[in-house]
């Protein structure tokens, strides 16, 4: 038989860990977002399952791994606990705000507080003194994913401190 003829078929069902393994050499994988990957790869619904069930109890998919991961990828772009915890869940990891927290303050070498002090000091210098730029920065807080109490914290405007 020809050599050529000898390879493997390309019409046939791909090897799910090999695909798999090629993946996490790249980066870390979260177990919901590898099974949609190999689904995508026209891997069987019970062969992704199979194959990331046996990934993870080797250890090399690894859920909370993978959520320091993001919230430290997250952190630096300025993203805070529940915005964190939206995109986890969106990847498939099943955690708890209580859990993001815990890593983001680990995973981010920075505290929620301390990561609102330094947007507000870079992004909103004026916040303190206008009431204006206080409701501004305290929306744009809200929309990243930081607590509100945790905002109006460090702004005295955003909770009506400011009579109006």
């Amino acid at each position: 038989m020809n050599p050529i003829e000898q390879e493997d078929d390309p019409r046939e069902a791909p090897d799910p860990r090999n695909l798999a393994l090629r993946r996490l050499a790249i980066r870390e994988y979260g177990s919901g977002e590898m099974r949609a990957y190999l689904r995508r790869k026209g891997v069987s619904s019970q062969g992704a399952a199979e194959t990331v069930e046996a990934l993870v109890k080797e250890k090399l998919i690894d859920d909370r791994r993978y959520a320091r991961v993001i919230v430290r990828d997250q952190s630096f772009k300025d993203k805070g606990p529940t915005a964190i915890l939206a995109k986890l869940r969106q990847k498939g990891v099943q955690i708890e705000l209580r859990e993001v927290r815990e890593i983001f303050g680990s995973a981010a070498d920075v505290s929620e507080a301390e990561a609102v002090k330094r947007i507000l000091d870079r992004r909103y210098p004026n916040a303190k003194k206008d009431p204006k730029e206080a409701r501004r920065a305290y929306m744009a807080l809200l929309r990243r994913g930081f607590s509100s109490a945790m905002i109006r914290h460090f702004l005295s405007f955003a909770d009506g401190a400011d009579g109006s």
